[in-house]
């Protein structure tokens, strides 16, 4: 905020920018947006939709939430490995920041590093809300939970291998599909970050034909989301507030 400050009165003053303002903010961006997520997910401050999930019965409830993590868990993994891929790929290539010729992959390797926290974060929710489900049902948790898994399965599968889908859809009709299942799974209270991320790549390979194409985009989607220049209003507007 204070460099997005300094270079408006700059620009208003004596108009000249701030040297490599942008990049600051970006880098900063980076840094506040990833470094946050696990400290939410331990306090449970995350935004959760429960639309369709309160009008099921408290076993059910449990029993969607666990597998909600274990699908938040796996599809963050995936996206934490890509970017620590990205990363190397930028090391080995030299690429910097135009202005001050900040390395990006450290900044990369930045968000992968706070990507690996909120995993952590997201394991230890996860072993709260399967050991709730235990005291409530006992051993039968396996049970409740092995149709979600298999869900999740299937999920990675496809993404992974779009090809063995035993049916050929329309490009349209695919992506009304996926966009049904996003809010389902939103509504069920599953993390809305890591559902859309698993719709993108369900999508993207589905199109591709194949997974890597997919996965890349993951990465780079996920960083140059969270560096817009764009979300420097948000501190701006709450200060002003």
């Amino acid at each position: 905020m204070i460099v997005v400050v300094t270079d408006i009165i700059m620009r208003a003053v004596i108009s000249r920018s701030l040297v490599g303002s942008i990049e600051l903010v970006e880098a900063g961006i980076i840094v506040c947006f990833f470094s946050v997520f696990a400290a939410v997910e331990l306090r449970k401050e995350h935004i959760q939709i429960t639309v369709l999930l309160d009008k099921l019965r408290p076993v059910v409830q449990k029993v969607i939430i666990t597998s909600g993590y274990i699908l938040t868990i796996a599809i963050t993994t995936l996206v934490c490995w890509r970017l620590f891929l990205y990363s190397g790929l930028l090391r080995d290539l030299g690429l910097t920041t135009h202005n001050l010729g900040i390395p990006l992959w450290t900044l990369v390797m930045a968000a992968a590093f706070f990507t690996v926290l909120l995993i952590l974060s997201f394991v230890v929710n996860f072993l709260n809300h399967l050991a709730e489900l235990f005291h409530m049902i006992g051993t039968r948790a396996y049970m409740w939970l092995l149709p979600g898994i298999i869900l999740i399965a299937g999920i990675f599968v496809f993404s992974f291998y779009p090809n063995l889908i035993p049916f050929e859809w329309p490009h349209v009709i695919w992506g009304a599909v996926l966009f049904g299942f996003l809010f389902v799974l939103i509504f069920l209270g599953i993390h809305i970050g890591p559902v859309m991320a698993i719709i993108a790549l369900l999508g993207l390979s589905y199109i591709l034909g194949r997974s890597l194409p997919s996965l890349s985009n993951l990465s780079l989607s996920t960083v140059s989301t969270a560096s817009e220049y764009t979300w420097s209003v948000i501190p701006l507007f709450l200060w002003m507030g």
